[in-house]
């Protein structure tokens, strides 16, 4: 897959080797510690390179971002196509039945074998007019907790059992 941006061997193969030190999905570590430790110090002899250092994360980042949004259009071209591939299979579906209906036993066209098989389901033509009896009736209770209302009470002054207000840096990158 290709990168927006070119990035500098040096830093690349130093966070490479670091970063080969955890399980990419939970960021376990996966090595021993001297090995961690002589990644940590090939990062760390790039101390005098912070700025492209911290360059090489925001290229590996927006990198990841571009190809993440790439694949999320792939995903929704290929969703979209797939449905309209499910909506020809339903058309030809009905064809066959609208124009053939007389197939009764198996009848080989080409490299087929059409047939019909029977099949019952049941229709409800009018939902008020089914008796009490073969009605049920579910409830679903969702508890909320509703959090914004929760930090305003707090903020104010009030003490909530179990739920405390927790500060975070957010990164912003643009």
């Amino acid at each position: 897959m290709a990168n927006l941006y070119e990035l500098p061997t040096e830093v690349t193969e130093a966070m490479g080797k670091y970063f080969a030190c955890f399980d990419s999905e939970t960021w376990e570590l996966v090595v021993d510690e001297e090995t961690l430790q002589k990644a940590t110090e090939e990062l760390q002899k790039l101390e005098n390179k912070r700025d492209e250092s911290i360059e090489w994360i925001l290229k590996t980042r927006q990198n990841s971002v571009a190809r993440q949004e790439m694949i999320g259009n792939e995903i929704s071209r290929l969703s979209e196509q797939a449905n309209k591939e499910g909506k020809t299979i339903e058309k030809m579906e009905s064809l066959l039945k609208r124009f053939f209906p007389e197939i009764e036993k198996p009848t080989v066209v080409g490299n087929w074998t059409l047939s019909y098989r029977k099949s019952e389901k049941c229709v409800i033509d009018d939902k008020e007019s089914v008796p009490e009896k073969w009605r049920v009736t579910e409830t679903v209770t969702v508890e909320k907790i509703p959090l914004d209302p929760m930090k305003k009470a707090i903020k104010a002054g009030e003490v909530i059992p179990g739920v405390r207000i927790e500060e975070n840096k957010n990164l912003q990158v643009k």
